[in-house]
This record gives C-alpha cells, sequence and structure tokens, in this order.
C-alpha cells in the first residue's frame, strides 16, 4: 500500500466546555525536513524535567495500551447514536498473532441509492424533458454494476431527484436529515463523453417551463478535460485542489438536486454515466477516540518528549458493494495532546484507497507533550488517540463516505 500523508498536523475540536481541548487550533503543517529537526530539539529539550531514573529500554517494544486494545473497550465515537457514523464489531479475524476485536469504522452514506444498485434504481427521479435529451439506467458502461446513463441534447436539460422524496436523505438510523442549513459534502464517479456538468440544488421551477432553466441558490459546474471524455473520474479527487463540492440547504424548498441545468442552451451539454453518489454532512469530525492516561498496569507510565508512534492495522470491509457501502479512501490517525504543549493534535492523511483484504498495518509519528512527571496523578489523561475513516479537518475534498475495518492498536515511544 502506498502511504500518502500530505495532510498533516490538524488540531481537533472539543466536546464540551470541560475539555480540556476545548479551544484547539486548527492548523495544517507538511511533514519535510526542517519540521522533523525541529520536532526533534523539541523533544530533546523535554528530557530536561524526565527522572534521571528513567531506563529508556524498559519502552522498547512496548505497547503502551496493550490493556486498551479495542476488545477491552474505551473506544468512543464522536457520534454515539450512530446517525452519521458507525462503529460496531465484527466476526472478521483479527491480524495473525492477535487476539484484538475488529471494529468497521464508517462514515455513513446519506444518500440513498446512490449505487444505484437497488431493484428499482431509478425511482424518485424525473426527467422535465427541458430542451428536449434524456437520461436513465444503464448497465455495462464504465462504471459499477448499474449507472446513471445522462444523454443532454441542450445544455438547459436536467435529470433531478427531490431530496426530501422517499426521503432521499437520510442519517444512519433511517431518519430524514435534510434540514436548513446544512451543508453536504459531495462525491461522485463519472465517466465523461462531454466536458461540461452542472449541479445544482433549485426549487424545481424549470419543471414547468420550456424556457431557460432557473437557478437554484446553490450550484457547482463540473468541467472535464476533454482528453479525458471515455476515462472514469472521481469527483472531486481527478480534479484541481481547488474544485468545490459542496451543496448547501438554504431553503427546504430548494430540495431538487439535479445535474445539468446551464441557463442557455449555447453552454455545453453533458453526455456520460454518474455512479456512486455520495452525500456527506459537514461539520462533525467522525472521530474514535481512546484516552490515555498516565499509568496503566503492566506497563511503564507515559514520558514526556520522544516521539510516540501509533499503530494500528486496517483492511478492506467485506461488505463494501452491498447495501450502498463504500470503502473509506482515507483514514486519519494522530494523537491529540491532553496536557502540554497548548494542547496540540496532531493527525496525518493515510491513503488507503488500495487496501485489500489482507491486514496492513499504518502509522503515525509525533513528538511526545511536554510535562513534569511531578505534576501529573496517576489517572490523568496524557493523549488520546484518534482515527477516523476520512479526513474531515482538511475539508470536503476529503470528507467522504466510506467503511473499513480496524484492529490491534498499538501506541510505542522511543527518546529520539
Amino acid at each position: 500500500m502506498t502511504r500518502r500523508c500530505d495532510d498533516t498536523v490538524q488540531s481537533l475540536p472539543s466536546r464540551s466546555d470541560m475539555d480540556p481541548r476545548n479551544g484547539w487550533r486548527r492548523s495544517l503543517r507538511r511533514t519535510t525536513r526542517t519540521t522533523g529537526i525541529v520536532l526533534a530539539a523539541v523533544a530533546a529539550a523535554t528530557f530536561s524535567g524526565c527522572p534521571t531514573s528513567v531506563d529508556f529500554d524498559d519502552y522498547e517494544s512496548v505497547n503502551l495500551i496493550g490493556t486498551q486494545g479495542l476488545a477491552q473497550g474505551g473506544w468512543t465515537p464522536d457520534d454515539t447514536t450512530g446517525a452519521l457514523m458507525n462503529w460496531e464489531v465484527v466476526s472478521t479475524p483479527p491480524p495473525s498473532g492477535s487476539s484484538d476485536a475488529v471494529y468497521r469504522m464508517e462514515v455513513h452514506n446519506l444518500f440513498q441509492d446512490g449505487d444505484f444498485e437497488s431493484g428499482t434504481p431509478l425511482v424518485d427521479w424525473v426527467d422535465p424533458n427541458v430542451g428536449g435529451g434524456n437520461a436513465g439506467a444503464t448497465t455495462g458502461g464504465g462504471l459499477d454494476g448499474t449507472s446513471l446513463s445522462l444523454l443532454f441534447s441542450d445544455s438547459r436539460q436536467q435529470y433531478y431527484t427531490d431530496l426530501t422524496n422517499g426521503p432521499r436523505i437520510q442519517d444512519g438510523n433511517g431518519a430524514a436529515a435534510f434540514t436548513v442549513n446544512t451543508t453536504y459534502a459531495i462525491h461522485f464517479d463519472l465517466v465523461p463523453s462531454a466536458p461540461d456538468l452542472g449541479i445544482e440544488l433549485n426549487n424545481n421551477n424549470q419543471a414547468s417551463t420550456t424556457d431557460d432553466t432557473i437557478p437554484g441558490p446553490d450550484a457547482l459546474r463540473v468541467i472535464t478535460d476533454s482528453t479525458l471524455t471515455g476515462t472514469r473520474l472521481a469527483f472531486p479527487a481527478d480534479y484541481a485542489s481547488s474544485a468545490f463540492n459542496t451543496l448547501t440547504v438554504v431553503d427546504t424548498a430548494y430540495s431538487y438536486f439535479s445535474f445539468g441545468g446551464f441557463l442557455t442552451p449555447s453552454q455545453q451539454r453533458f453526455v456520460g454515466e454518474i455512479d456512486n453518489i455520495r452525500f456527506v454532512r459537514m461539520g462533525p469530525e467522525y472521530y474514535v477516540r481512546l484516552s490515555v492516561p498516565y499509568s496503566d498496569a503492566g506497563r511503564p507510565d507515559l514520558i514526556p518528549g520522544g516521539t510516540y508512534t501509533v499503530s494500528l492495522y486496517v483492511r478492506r470491509d467485506d461488505d463494501i458493494g452491498n447495501a450502498g457501502r463504500f470503502g473509506a479512501r482515507n483514514v486519519a490517525l494522530g494523537i491529540a495532546k491532553r496536557i502540554g504543549s497548548s494542547g496540540a493534535a496532531y493527525a496525518e492523511r493515510v491513503d488507503v484507497s488500495d487496501v485489500g483484504f489482507s491486514w496492513q498495518q499504518i502509522s503515525v509519528s509525533i513528538p511526545g507533550p511536554t510535562f513534569s512527571n511531578s505534576s501529573v496523578d496517576p489517572g490523568d489523561i496524557i493523549l488520546d488517540i484518534v482515527v477516523s475513516p476520512t479526513f474531515s479537518q482538511s475539508g470536503p475534498r476529503y470528507t467522504d463516505a466510506g467503511s473499513i475495518f480496524i484492529s490491534s492498536p498499538e501506541l510505542t515511544w522511543n527518546p529520539n
């Protein structure tokens, strides 16, 4: 697996006014040689506060959360209702040599039947026939199973679904989730045969007129390089980093999610296939967290400075492709400091899009927090381990629906 950790050092939100993490800064640093030198210097400086009796050999190859594995509990998702994030134990065997539990960690896709694989894949989709053209389901094309085929003979042509019908947008518990002032990050796959695609939320005025469509309050325009026609693309992953992929509900009257619909027939029309539509609510961070105390039975106490490395095993979810479940493309993995370093938190994005059914270990290393051993009690929480099946801290580009299996987390320390 290729690890790409381009986006690093992220801060996390607090969950209550009493949480020491309240007020953490949001930051973004890139892992560079200069950063490594600075962090090493900081780590070295902290040792002046360490007891002289510390034997660094006591920490070599010791899993500091050996009694806090997934099987022991203590790992808590930010979304405890399960409406947006799924955290559940599964019966899949753990990695070889491990007796830990295996958990499914998933951000729900709130767009129902976005893969078009239901028995009636185009239910509640409408072709208003503005300016001609047609749309429908297709199989055997360049995407997965059944896809949405769009053949617009006029740039005003639209194909839409009412997000309140069904309802099309639901939370993970099956309840309607389409509300005012909600912003969704949207993702989908496409194989374009023409370069221009409009996407918008509107109030469906265009259904009753043959004149130019009336644009909604929130619209996107996806422009594909003409040399990429016939190529499978992921929006926004295969577009420029500035690609905008959020839609905001400004009024429940604007509930019609439409493809196509430019203002004039002189603009480009779209021809191609759409599949795997995913909506994810922006705002939540979608983390599972483990609090790690200063002292715990069977291991040495946590120590200031040095380098902490958090690792865990990941593998593909067995149910990907069933019931609208998609594979996670990115995992956020890191450590949030509860004490010292002004509450700084570090998380890295790890690309897991090519993870298969064999367990693979991923890991992230950060400088340890700065604190005095004499100032903490045995039960004080020094840091949190954080893991997420998406990378919402970096904005809507990486905030995606997806699921992955995880198991056998480890936390180690070394003085360097």
